[in-house]
Parts: C-alpha cells; sequence; structure tokens
C-alpha cells in the first residue's frame, strides 16, 4: 500500500513542477494565480474542501446571513461553502459566488445545481466589476493571504459593501500551531537541509492578529473582531494526510520533483513516520485559522 501511494505522490510531484509557478521573491499576480488555480481545482474538490468548510462554520453567526439581502463570495472554491450560504440565506436573498480560476467555477456550478439563488461569476478580487454599496454581506474564506496585494483586495471589499454591511476574512494562522501547512516542507529539510533559494512570501504572512486586524481597519472598516481557530484535518492514518498533501498546491514539490529517487524516498519516509506519531499520541493534524469579522 506505501508503495502505491508512494508512486501516486511523485507523479503528482512532478505534475505540480510542470506549472509556470513564480520562483521569485514575489507574490504571483492575478493572471499567474488563475492559471496556478485551474490546474489545482480537481485536486482541491478532491481532498481540500472538507478542510477550508469549517472555517465558514465559525464565520456565519456573526454574519446574521439571515438578515442578508445580497451576499458576495469571493474564492468560492468548490462551492461547498456556498451551500451553506445558500442555506443560511432567505431563498429571496442573492447570492453572487466568484473565483479568478475558470476551472473551480465549473467545479461550483456542478456542485450548486439545484440551489436557484446562487449565480457564479469569475472576478478578480483585488478589482472587482460590481458597483459601490452594491451587497450587504462580503465573504472571504482564505483569500486574503493568497492575492498580490491584500490593501487592494481589502480597499475593494470596504467599496463594495453597504454601510453597515458585514465582512468576513479568514486567512492561515501562526505557524507554529499549523502541522499541516508545514509537515512536507520540514520533511524535505529534514533529508536535504535547509533552501539555499530566497522563498516566495509566505503564506504565513498575514498571520499576526493585531497587524491584520489594524489593516482591515485602515480600509475603512469601522468594527473588526478577530480570533484564532483550530481545525482538524479529516485523517485517520498517515498515508491519508500524505494524500491530502499531494494534493494541495504545495511549492515544496517542486523541490521534491527534482530530488533523486533515494532521496524521494528518505522524505516519505520521514513524512510518514513523523505523521504517524502525532497520530499515535491522539493529536489530530491540525491547521490554524485567523477570522476575521469586520462591519462597514
Amino acid at each position: 500500500y506505501q508503495r502505491r501511494v508512494r508512486g501516486n505522490f511523485y507523479a503528482t510531484c512532478n505534475s505540480y513542477a510542470l506549472m509556470k509557478q513564480v520562483n521569485q521573491s514575489q507574490p504571483m499576480n492575478s493572471d499567474q494565480l488563475r492559471e496556478y488555480w485551474n490546474t489545482f481545482a480537481p485536486s482541491f474538490a478532491a481532498h481540500l474542501t472538507r478542510m477550508t468548510t469549517t472555517n465558514l462554520f465559525c464565520m456565519l453567526g456573526l454574519l446574521q446571513l439571515e438578515k442578508a439581502n445580497s451576499i458576495l463570495e469571493i474564492g468560492c472554491g468548490a462551492g461547498v461553502g456556498t451551500q451553506l450560504i445558500a442555506k443560511a440565506t432567505s431563498p429571496s436573498a442573492q447570492i453572487i459566488s466568484t473565483d479568478l480560476s475558470p476551472g473551480m467555477l465549473a467545479i461550483a456550478k456542478e456542485n450548486l445545481k439545484g440551489f436557484t439563488n446562487a449565480k457564479f461569476e469569475e472576478a478578480d478580487a483585488e478589482k472587482l466589476i460590481y458597483l459601490n454599496e452594491s451587497f450587504d454581506r462580503y465573504i472571504a474564506n482564505c483569500v486574503l493571504h493568497l492575492v498580490q496585494n491584500p490593501k487592494n483586495m481589502l480597499s475593494e471589499a470596504n467599496r463594495v459593501l453597504k454601510k453597515g454591511g458585514i465582512a468576513a476574512f479568514s486567512v492561515w494562522g501562526r505557524k507554529e500551531n499549523s502541522p499541516m501547512f508545514t509537515l512536507f516542507k520540514n520533511s524535505i529539510e529534514a533529508v536535504m537541509g535547509p533552501p539555499q533559494v530566497t522563498p516566495v512570501r509566505s503564506n504565513f504572512h498575514l498571520s499576526e492578529l493585531k497587524s491584520t486586524r489594524q489593516m482591515i481597519l485602515d480600509a475603512g472598516f469601522s468594527q473588526v473582531l478577530a480570533w484564532y481557530h483550530t481545525a482538524p484535518i479529516d485523517v485517520w492514518t498517515a498515508e491519508e494526510m500524505l494524500q491530502k498533501d499531494l494534493a494541495s498546491p504545495n511549492r515544496s514539490n517542486e523541490i521534491f520533483s527534482a530530488l533523486s529517487q533515494e532521496q524521494k524516498d528518505k522524505v516519505v519516509k520521514t513524512y510518514l513516520e513523523t505523521v504517524g506519531k502525532i497520530l499515535s499520541d491522539g493529536m489530530a493534524i491540525r491547521s490554524e485559522i485567523l477570522i476575521l469579522i469586520a462591519m462597514k
């Protein structure tokens, strides 16, 4: 079984190495993100939607969606979160769910057949096409830390939100509390040593609560409530976790694909031993998410 898992792992990592990823120390622009997520869409839909949906559950109470008439969702992904939003709102409410990736939108549309109050559109969170004060709710689950300029995205969120409207954001939390996001990278470095190249901006760059909350206030919001949330990953074995990690758009995959077969075997062995130890100690594999709910 492990031999089969490892074979799939190598093939997946090699496929990601063919993606036109950015190797400078700058975040990806919108065109690069679109291509990146188009390639990643099927794997995300198959393996990772449940993990991100737990974040949205934590947002629903303060969003008070039952009072909303118009909702804008940014980065809808496979549409599983959109289903939760649709079920929590009035049937007469208008939901516009957007994503930068046409591939993601195609999957979301398929998953939302039968939901009549959700409309899907391609949109760039940093350059929205919607008029000022068009929505009374704005939801961006695990998007803000990915865009090239988060301040632009926040400015646009404030612009399209009505006075008194509520916006919800989630970003990666603190690195030390998020083994889900670091296991593969750490396993490579345990075998190969630390990287010798300048890393791309980390997805943890907005993990500090006070500074990210202040950034949202500076964008024009009047009040921001924020907290850290721990999201468990739905795995019971190290092999399951390996399948999740190989489905992620992890930049470490590109490094892994360049290793020799012997080095790859050592990395996977280290990974499986590390995850197995965490699970045998009775700890869930988890990620920390910073949630921020803002009122205009």
